[in-house]
């Protein structure tokens, strides 16, 4: 990995591939804890900024 500053897109890739990973992993373990789930909520907030944002710039 260079040294450089992440493009929006690549946020939006970053986004989706670290909300279907953590989705999984709940579906996975009966026992997801609060933390995990807390986490999963704030990226859902994330994702709904970053889709504003691509209306935005228009991607």
């Amino acid at each position: 990995m260079n040294d450089r500053d992440i493009t929006f897109l690549e946020k939006i890739q970053l986004y989706k591939k670290l909300k279907i990973y953590l989705t999984r992993k709940i579906a996975n373990n009966e026992k997801s804890n609060e933390e995990l789930n807390t986490i999963i909520i704030e990226l859902e907030r994330w994702g709904k900024d970053l889709k504003k944002r691509a209306n935005y710039y228009d991607l």
